[in-house]
């Protein structure tokens, strides 16, 4: 019973057939040589010993050449079961400190806006400036509801399981992305932007392409990955329902998606939109 187990499990990927096939040549013949081996020529016992000492050398070439040339092929996927710790969840002071970070990085940019076809007084100018900033601040109350809610809509609408606010350590850095899918040979991630006027900074564009590539071409060294597909979207989400606006935003943000290393998604999704699926 013990062998009939060993041999089930060792019959589950293409590794452990090579195992089992090895441990059946040496078994044959172990069994072969206690029965028949006084009957055996002194010619067939040469043999026999010559093939006992070619043979591991031969399964030694053979084996170094799959796990050099062909080691993607050597595991069943039932061996990734873990597959997902590939990646791990930020905790609330990480995500809390992510959107400080691009609240603060969106705040900077407002302070570097100055138009001098203005003709309003500095007074003004800056009442002007501090409700802007002030309505900015409020992203970092909305940005993680729209995120998940987001989330919840792509999910729902192109049936993908989605890990929410998670890293990946890349070369001990991390690279964090609002969400990340994976399923069917394919690794997407997602990142999400509250945009009240619909306008991106190329930075952050920049920064999400920049995450997006350095984790692919680290998760493709790797086995389970090598031969995934990688997707990167960007979802937008505005406050105007008006669709020719959001096909503005489309066009402005793929303009400045400047790669063909990733295939990289726009969604520009309203506020109703994304609530409506809640």
């Amino acid at each position: 019973m013990k062998i009939e187990e060993s041999a089930t499990k060792l019959s589950r990927n293409p590794l452990g057939i090579i195992a089992l096939f090895i441990l059946l040549i040496y078994g044959f013949a172990t069994l072969l040589f206690g029965f028949v081996g006084d009957g055996l020529t002194k010619n067939q016992k040469w043999c026999f010993v010559l093939f006992l000492i070619i043979f591991p050398v031969i399964v030694l070439f053979v084996f170094e050449h799959l796990v050099v040339k062909h080691h993607r092929k050597l595991y069943a996927p039932g061996d990734f079961k873990d597959e997902k710790y590939f990646m791990q969840p930020l905790s609330e002071q990480e995500v809390s400190d992510k959107i400080s970070k691009e609240v603060d990085a969106q705040v900077e940019n407002l302070r570097e806006i100055e138009d001098p076809k203005k003709s309003e007084s500095t007074v003004k100018k800056e009442a002007l400036r501090k409700s802007a900033i002030s309505h900015i601040l409020e992203l970092k109350k909305k940005r993680e509801e729209y995120t998940k809610l987001a989330l919840d809509y792509y999910s729902q609408k192109y049936d993908y399981k989605i890990e929410k606010h998670v890293f990946f350590d890349v070369m001990n850095r991390k690279f964090d992305f609002d969400g990340v899918s994976i399923n069917d040979n394919s690794c997407h991630f997602f990142n999400v932007k509250y945009q009240p006027t619909g306008h991106i900074l190329q930075q952050s564009i920049d920064s999400i392409l920049f995450n997006s590539i350095s984790v692919m071409e680290k998760l493709r060294k790797t086995n389970l990955y090598e031969e995934y597909r990688f997707r990167t979207t960007i979802i937008i989400v505005v406050d105007t329902d008006d669709r020719e606006e959001k096909r503005n935003i489309t066009s402005e943000i793929r303009n400045m998606v400047a790669t063909d290393l990733i295939r990289v998604g726009i969604k520009v999704l309203s506020v109703s939109d994304i609530k409506a699926s809640d």
